[in-house]
């Protein structure tokens, strides 16, 4: 067997066992109706769908966010594209002090998101995030981790409210100690809120490259805002990306 794919199987192991969570191989794991945040247990509130088992593979047992490596305090977590929460619920078992606010645009997964966030503290915000205020409508139509927002304004049950990145990072004081994006392409929009990302400190981004978008753009994109790339993770279309700033952040940072 391969030394990465070991150590990949030893890593999930560990990781179930911090969350209270039996885990023998990935091909027949079966999500845990409850999982231990710090010293509680908590219930599991998600849809079943394949796109969910693996969002909680990801955040939980695979840590591909690297909340493990994560650097100094952190006192708030921003989640843009919460989707049920799963990335929230890692980031209260990391940071049991912390301040996390979960951003998740799509009404069909809110309730789910909203049972999960109260077990662990989070706040939610039943918004979209992009560069600017305004209104989208919801594609959605398969799983939920796939749903994506469209800048053609409606005002029906498909719709959500938009907020700028800059308005986020305000609510959390003008000061992000760590960012985690996904949100489907959105983040695009988001790089020309200039402003906001002066306030986040760290950002555990999945990008993605429809509309001929490359990762060159993406790197010249988070370079311009003063980021430098940790770590990379590439799987065609789309990849993970762990980014920190270069320059420390100081009271004159905050927006």
């Amino acid at each position: 067997m391969h030394m990465k794919t070991v150590a990949g199987y030893i890593r999930r192991i560990a990781n179930a066992r911090r969350y209270g969570i039996r885990f023998v191989r990935r091909r027949t794991f079966a999500l845990p109706t409850h999982i231990r945040i710090g010293n509680r247990r908590v219930a599991i509130s998600c849809p079943a769908e394949d796109g969910v088992r693996t969002d909680f593979l990801t955040c939980f047992l695979n840590d591909e966010y690297g909340l493990r490596r994560v650097r100094g305090p952190i006192r708030t977590v921003l989640d843009i594209g919460s989707n049920v929460g799963f990335f929230a619920m890692s980031a209260r078992a990391h940071f049991p002090d912390a301040v996390v606010h979960a951003y998740e645009p799509n009404p069909r997964i809110l309730p789910f998101l909203r049972n999960n966030a109260a077990e662990c503290r989070v706040d939610v915000f039943a918004d979209a995030v992009g560069d600017k205020d305004g209104m989208v409508s919801l594609v959605d139509s398969g799983d939920s981790n796939q749903a994506q927002c469209s800048m053609t304004a409606t005002t029906g049950d498909d719709s959500a409210v938009l907020v700028p990145l800059s308005t986020a990072v305000h609510r959390l004081g003008g000061s992000v100690d760590i960012a985690k994006i996904d949100a489907e392409g959105a983040e695009w929009d988001m790089f020309r809120d200039a402003r906001a990302w002066r306030g986040i400190r760290q950002v555990r981004m999945e990008y993605h490259l429809w509309g001929r978008r490359t990762y060159a753009e993406l790197l010249a994109c988070l370079n311009a805002l003063d980021f430098e790339i940790e770590h990379h993770a590439a799987s065609g279309e789309w990849g993970t990306v762990w980014a920190r700033r270069r320059k420390p952040q100081s009271g004159l940072d905050r927006i």
